[in-house]
């Protein structure tokens, strides 16, 4: 189960951001999809409409509704939407990073194995995101870097105890993710 993304907004808003953010990302990883208010738009004509986009992009926990403009006809069809039954949450001020951001999985971490992050543990971090086409980035002690990089990942000095921040962006990114957390869970297969 997953949430899923509905950007309701003015017409030709929605539609180029969610070509933009799918070309970038060749494939979103949650089920998005644009539903556009016309300027002269009967809001109470088109809550069906809009509902039936809500239903389409829930994937069993909820919906993140993304507006353009706080106050603006979208942005009171989303409030319509949020008293439907499904669960949403709604934010206005849609941009592009936005989107983007909200498409992307976050997990925090703790290096737990007692050498932490040292050569044959990221060495085994990237082999292991390799076979991956998602983005994959670390963060930890404020640096953020390129987690398929052996040099990035070794600058982050990260030893045992430290909290990892690992965000993962792409088609792929789910099964990505997995393949991270069982490696730190395994404690990166170095300790018993």
């Amino acid at each position: 189960m997953t949430c899923g993304i509905l950007l309701v907004t003015h017409p030709g808003v929605g539609t180029a951001l969610l070509e933009v953010a799918t070309r970038l990302l060749r494939q979103l990883p949650l089920k998005t999809e644009a539903f556009e208010v016309p300027f002269d738009a009967d809001l109470d004509a088109l809550l069906p409409l809009a509902s039936a986009a809500l239903r389409r992009v829930d994937g069993g926990e909820g919906v993140l509704i993304l507006t353009d403009l706080y106050g603006a006809s979208p942005a009171n069809l989303a409030g319509q939407l949020a008293r439907l039954g499904t669960p949403v949450r709604r934010v206005s001020a849609l941009s592009l990073p936005m989107l983007l951001r909200s498409t992307m999985l976050e997990r925090e971490l703790t290096v737990s194995n007692r050498l932490g992050l040292h050569a044959r543990a990221t060495a085994k971090l990237v082999q292991t995101l390799a076979p991956f086409r998602c983005n994959v980035t670390m963060a930890a002690k404020g640096r953020e870097i390129n987690a398929k990089s052996i040099m990035g990942v070794m600058l982050l000095a990260a030893g045992q105890g430290t909290p990892v921040t690992v965000r993962i962006n792409g088609e792929d990114e789910a099964a990505a993710m997995e393949a991270v957390v069982g490696l730190f869970e395994r404690r990166f297969d170095e300790d018993s």
